[in-house]
């Protein structure tokens, strides 16, 4: 996966033995995000296909008394994971629209890079002892401000990029604190058919 990196500006040149523009590449900035997203659980995918349903939930026993073993699930802990269902989903929501616009904006910062480096070549094919008249010296300030006006929007685009990463990557945080609570006390529990209808009644 591409790495966008920052760009740093050039002054304008003046004196015809000026350096030319150098394009510095800082150390990476952004790691790779769009593998942090886990293979999603199932319940996970869509908030309509929860794992908790009527055709899955216990019948009351002939009675009514209710057992509640520590495979079962109480009317507190039923109604908290399917909270925790909930946020999942959500976040799930939330991570599948961050991770296409990550392939939008990086889609843009390698145009920009290219236009970049479009004018990085010139002036490899150009330095500045072979600017000896007037127009070549105006086409060649007109090109280190072309390539300073693409910096500066390949910088804000990155810096936004960098913003939706931090979103991101907290939003991963929690959908894996979340997966392994669910995990741990929900995912395989079983629970009783009027419990669930009750809480889903007060949703």
């Amino acid at each position: 996966m591409h790495h966008p990196s920052r760009f740093n500006k050039v002054a304008d040149i003046f004196p015809l033995k000026s350096d030319g523009p150098m394009k510095q590449i800082l150390p990476s900035l952004i790691a790779s995000t769009l593998g942090l997203l886990l293979v999603l659980p199932a319940h996970a995918e869509d908030s309509s296909d929860s794992v908790f349903r009527d055709a899955a939930a216990i019948p009351v026993p002939e009675g009514g008394v209710k057992d509640y073993p520590s495979y079962f699930l109480k009317p507190d802990q039923l109604k908290e994971c399917l909270a925790v269902e909930t946020s999942m989903n959500m976040l799930t929501g939330y991570l599948q629209k961050r991770d296409s616009l990550f392939t939008d904006m990086q889609f843009d910062l390698e145009n920009i890079q290219a236009e970049i480096d479009k004018v990085d070549a010139y002036f490899r094919d150009n330095p500045n002892t072979k600017i000896d008249d007037k127009e070549n010296f105006e086409t060649r300030n007109q090109m280190v401000r072309r390539n300073n006006a693409l910096v500066e929007q390949y910088n804000k685009k990155l810096a936004d990029y960098t913003t939706l990463q931090s979103a991101y990557n907290k939003d991963v945080a929690d959908f894996n604190a979340l997966s392994d609570t669910f995990e741990t006390s929900c995912n395989g529990k079983r629970y009783y058919a009027d419990d669930l209808r009750k809480i889903r009644e007060t949703e």
